[in-house]
């Protein structure tokens, strides 16, 4: 891989300062197996120290070129305000890099619990119809609509069927692995089932209906948030920017003069195509897996 082959350019440059970070943010080191870069945790620690150190000297340099073109000058003050801009570029590149893992298990964890009452009534079904829970394991490994769920559950089949463990080893070592808390209280249901020799049909059964309730719930909080911002988004982002401009038209009429009106260009065409990204974004990160 492409990241591979710099990482190992500039790890010995780079890892002297990079082995400093390495007592502070020990919560990295799991975390990072969930961006799927196939990277150690001393190397992404040395990515951080290469991106915070490219941010800064390439803001730097490049805020300082332009304010030089366009006021055709250059003084302490001008370089004191690149030097301010591209420290807080790089301190938001550092923010980046410490986010980045997290917010990858989150996605991880959030794919899993949307998929998983999906899963559980498509267990339930095989498990009903007879199939020994390997089976229904092995069958289930096939399937790729349950997103990160299928993954879990191809090492699930992997560690029985590969590697050689019993079905509660198995169950153990992935309840131990999974980030998923409510996958995690599955599989532990099931261990416990399995060595108490109770109803395993019934258990999946209440444990997929259950699922099935949360799911409903999670859906109409989901329409209820969707309802809420969208009313917040209509206001402050299509009402007001209306009643704004037509003001701003009346002012300019009235002194007769186009700046009002072109003082807010930058908040048409910049703050509300963002802003609507943002929504967007946050009806993404808020909706379930339908």
């Amino acid at each position: 891989m492409l990241i591979n082959k710099i990482i190992e350019k500039i790890h010995k440059y780079l890892w002297p300062v990079a082995r400093k970070l390495k007592p502070h943010f020990k919560d990295l080191k799991e975390d990072i197996l969930f961006i799927n870069w196939r990277i150690s945790y001393e190397d992404y620690l040395v990515i951080i120290v290469f991106g915070v150190i490219s941010a800064f000297i390439s803001t730097f340099v490049i805020s300082t070129l332009v304010l030089y073109f366009i006021l055709n000058y250059i003084d302490f003050v001008l370089i004191t305000l690149s030097l301010i801009y591209a420290i807080i570029v790089s301190f938001m590149v550092f923010m980046y890099f410490l986010c980045l893992p997290r917010l990858a298990k989150a996605d991880y964890i959030k794919e899993i619990e949307d998929n998983l009452p999906l899963f559980l009534l498509y267990f339930y079904g095989l498990v009903s119809s007879g199939v020994n829970l390997v089976k229904a394991i092995e069958i289930s490994a096939r399937r790729e609509e349950f997103g990160k769920l299928s993954k879990d559950i191809r090492f699930l089949h992997y560690l029985i069927d590969s590697l050689g463990y019993d079905l509660l080893s198995a169950l153990m070592i992935l309840a131990n692995k999974t980030p998923s808390q409510r996958f995690k209280e599955f599989l532990y249901e099931l261990v416990s089932v399995i060595r108490s020799g109770g109803d395993i049909k019934q258990t999946v059964r209440e444990i997929a209906r259950e699922a099935l309730v949360d799911y409903e719930i999670k859906l109409r909080s989901f329409i209820e948030k969707t309802n809420l911002l969208l009313t917040i988004y209509t206001f402050l982002f299509i009402a007001f920017p209306l009643v704004l401009l037509i003001l701003a038209f009346l002012f300019s009429v009235a002194i007769g003069s186009t700046e009002i009106i072109s003082s807010l260009l930058p908040f048409f065409l910049g703050f509300i195509p963002m802003a609507y990204i943002i929504y967007l974004y946050i009806i993404f990160l808020i909706q379930p897996s339908l």
